[in-house]
Order: structure tokens, then C-alpha cells, then sequence
């Protein structure tokens, strides 16, 4: 491709064209020479060309907001002569709970309950044995429990799900 600087335009342009520079076609480029340039120039100039304003898209359902949980877990090393012990509060948001234990006989168990007084006798109360557990789901009071195995001491352990 050659490149020619202010000489005449050998291919006739008319207009103000002649004597500006131009570029002469490559053997194997085509005709890169516009001959009517001022027609599509007169056809294009002044057409404003207006981008359309983007609108926002606005999602008529709200997101589902799934709320944070937490894990409240413990182990807590429990004496027979300790009498009633409350291992987790009152805890309105609570969903799940689990309770277990671990002692030295397969026939050891710890008594579950409510609050302190059910635990005075095994009337009122639940027994979680040694490695059984005891699942909770939905329970939102306190909850106590007691070593029944005397002259031992009871690894009870939980495991609580709650709304953060």
C-alpha cells in the first residue's frame, strides 16, 4: 500500500478532495477509495443518534432472608453430690437441642428436665442413658439435669441450634 501526500487524486474525486493525501489500494487490499464520500456524508451528518436511557429492572419479590444460627455446645463434668444442674438458659429462638452422656457402664444414666424440682425425683423427669442421646428439637426452656451414678462423675454434653 502506498501512501500519497498532497498531490491530485488520480481516480477523479471530485470536490475538496483534490490535493490532500490518500491511500492508493493494495493489489490484493480492493478499492479502499470512497468515490462518494459527500453523498453518504450529506445522508449521515445531523442524524443525532440518541442512546436509549437503560431502566433499572425492579424484581417484584422480595428476597428470602433465611436467618443466622448459632451452635451452643458444652461439656460439663458433673458429681453425683452436686444435685441439679442447668447446662443451657431459656432461649426462645432455640430449634434444635441434644443431649448426651458418657460414663464408664452401659445402665448409667443422667435425669432431664424442665427445671430444678422435676429433677427430685424420677417422676417427672427424662433419662438419657450412656452413649444414647436425647433430642430436643423445637424445646425452648431451661434445661437441667442430674447425676444419678454415684460415686462417679458424668460427662453430659449438648449441642443447641439458635437464631443468632
Amino acid at each position: 500500500m502506498t501512501v500519497y501526500e498532497n498531490v491530485p487524486d488520480p481516480y477523479g474525486a471530485k470536490g475538496p478532495a483534490q490535493g490532500v493525501s490518500f491511500v492508493t489500494p493494495s493489489i490484493d487490499g480492493g478499492d479502499v477509495h470512497d468515490d462518494d464520500y459527500w453523498a453518504s456524508d450529506q445522508t449521515t451528518e445531523g442524524m443525532a443518534y440518541e442512546k436509549p436511557e437503560a431502566t433499572a429492572v425492579v424484581d417484584p419479590t422480595p428476597p428470602i432472608l433465611v436467618p443466622q444460627t448459632r451452635i451452643l455446645s458444652g461439656t460439663m463434668l458433673i458429681m453425683q453430690t452436686w444435685g441439679e444442674v442447668q447446662i443451657l438458659p431459656a432461649d426462645v429462638y432455640r430449634s434444635e437441642l441434644v443431649i448426651a452422656i458418657a460414663t464408664e457402664t452401659a445402665t448409667d444414666y443422667v435425669l432431664v428436665g424442665g427445671h430444678a424440682e422435676q429433677l427430685q425425683t424420677e417422676i417427672g423427669c427424662g433419662r438419657v442413658y450412656a452413649d444414647k442421646e436425647l433430642r430436643l428439637d423445637s424445646h425452648t426452656g431451661e434445661v437441667w439435669v442430674r447425676n444419678t451414678v454415684v460415686d462417679t462423675t458424668t460427662a453430659v454434653s449438648w449441642w443447641a441450634v439458635t437464631r443468632g
